[in-house]
């Protein structure tokens, strides 16, 4: 009985999912058509930079629904229930016959060099946004760590302890701007690598300026590694200098204590010898 029964919920989800792509083929249909318009050449008219950006994203959104939209449909045509794959090759064969991949493709493949110039100015724009937050917080971590820069030694242990925990937490906020600006521009790095620049020269220095903003983002990686290693070395340090007091605390002789009745008595003899002069 339970068998069954998961197995109708499997059957209701993927039906559910069926109507769902059904549904998804006309909004995507009209989105395709609007990436394909906008792909179109202006003639003699030269495109301002916004509108070529726009015209870029589109076509990338696009090409993104339509992969996850026909990897979807796949996905049911080769399930196990015959009324779902039955209708889900239904649904393929009439993508099919729009011709939108097709469509889309001629765009992506009319639109090449337009598209690299585009995108490649847009990545630009946003890894000078994470760069600047990776180079706030690279800035912070290098003045929490100042004090030891600057040979200060002799300092309390308790400010010992507060400098080192300043920077552990700068270098903490470091990890977290490099981890951001990491995952976010890696691809896009890595999808500029494959551009063929051919002769346009504002599409090379693009190229050329994304791998100077890689190389940045590298070596502050590289900087926030070296920051780490010296603030774990000095908690080191310092937690071995913590176990060193302890030792000689507990070795050291224990101070004597006088008692009551003696401390008394000295008080005394002390008021007597004043009273005396």
């Amino acid at each position: 009985h339970g068998a069954r029964h998961e197995e109708a919920q499997a059957a209701e989800s993927r039906r559910e999912a069926l109507i769902e792509q059904r549904k998804a083929l006309g909004p995507l249909t009209e989105r395709v058509q609007r990436a394909e318009n906008a792909a179109l050449p202006l003639g003699d008219e030269c495109p301002s930079i916004e509108r070529e950006r726009q015209m870029a994203l589109e076509l990338r959104a696009a090409d993104e629904a339509l992969a996850a939209w026909l990897e979807a449909t796949l996905k049911l045509e080769g399930c196990g229930h015959e009324p779902v794959r039955r209708s889900a090759k239904a649904l393929l064969i009439n993508a099919t016959e729009l011709k939108l991949r097709a469509q889309l493709d001629e765009a992506l493949a009319m639109t090449r060099e337009r598209r690299q110039l585009a995108l490649s100015g847009v990545y630009i724009d946003e890894a000078t946004e994470e760069l600047r937050k990776v180079d706030a917080a690279s800035a912070k971590a290098v003045e929490a760590e100042a004090p030891f820069l600057m040979g200060i030694e002799v300092v309390s242990k308790r400010e010992l302890e507060a400098t080192i925990a300043k920077c552990e937490k700068a270098v903490t906020g470091l990890q977290v701007a490099v981890d951001e600006a990491t995952a976010r521009l890696t691809p896009k790095f890595e999808e500029v690598r494959q551009y063929a620049q051919g002769e346009a020269q504002q599409l090379k220095r693009n190229v050329a300026r994304l791998r100077e903003q890689q190389a940045h983002l590298e070596d502050a990686a590289e900087k926030l590694r070296l920051l780490r290693l010296d603030t774990e070395s000095r908690k080191r340090s310092r937690a071995a200098e913590g176990s060193e007091d302890t030792k000689a605390a507990e070795a050291a002789p224990p101070a004597k204590v006088a008692r009551r009745g003696e401390l008394k008595l000295a008080l005394v003899f002390d008021w007597a010898a004043t009273l005396q002069t």
